[in-house]
């Protein structure tokens, strides 16, 4: 079992220095997958193929991912033109000092920043498939807390008799717990519900599916698209 890490796998400067490094095949690899309208979302099958394909390991190649996610996004705010985006590339790359062998010349290192900063401005260029993802996060995210997961607890609730010493029956309760996007101190919300409650609950959800057959099977269905 891998254990979960707390802090990226790579410095900026040290990631600024990997995307130096890589082959041309590889950046080749990367673009192609940026322009892909949903880049930025985690599929773990994508992971493993794309750190396959790269011969990076996969954490490094979702941190890769990220950060030019992190890159394209911030860029599309602040430059309204390419003379705009590759200042805000030199910003970059002066704040941040790429990682370089003790022995390369001024020369090698000034070379190494140039290959870099063109790197950067075409795996981050502007891509009308990456505004339209995030577009489509925008609407599915909307103002309410997202469900992310449910987890369910059955709890026996005993029925004692009137002078406690023997129990008439069990009352069974389900406890559900469901996880949202809210980053606040209220990320989860908590329910119970009795056998009849929870049937409720079960048609509601078969309802809710049928209508969503009956949208996506309309071809105008954004979901199926943004979630590949």
């Amino acid at each position: 079992m891998v254990s979960p890490r707390l802090f990226p796998p790579l410095s900026i400067g040290a990631m600024l220095a990997e995307i130096a490094q890589l082959s041309d095949t590889q950046i080749d690899v990367i673009e192609s997958e940026m322009k892909r309208p949903q880049a930025s979302l985690s599929d773990n099958a994508r992971w493993d193929i794309l750190a396959e394909k790269l011969g990076l390991d996969r954490e490094i190649v979702e941190y890769l991912f990220s950060f030019l996610a992190f890159l394209n996004t911030e860029l599309d705010k602040k430059a309204s033109n390419e003379a705009e985006r590759a200042l805000l590339i030199d910003s970059l790359l002066s704040d941040f000092e790429v990682e370089h062998d003790e022995d390369e010349t001024p020369e090698e290192v000034a070379s190494t920043v140039h290959r870099l900063k063109q790197r950067l401005l075409t795996l981050a260029a502007h891509s009308d498939g990456a505004v339209f993802h995030r577009k489509i996060l925008r609407l599915r995210k909307g103002f309410l807390r997202n469900a992310k997961s449910f987890s369910t607890f059955v709890d026996l609730r005993p029925a004692l008799n009137e002078d406690r010493t023997a129990i008439d029956g069990f009352v069974t309760i389900v406890q559900m717990q469901i996880s949202t996007d809210r980053d606040d101190e209220e990320p989860t919300i908590l329910m119970q519900l009795d056998s009849e409650a929870l049937s409720k609950l079960l048609e509601a959800v078969v309802d809710a599916q049928k209508k969503v057959a009956l949208m996506e099977s309309s071809g105008y269905s954004l979901d199926r698209i943004s979630n590949k």
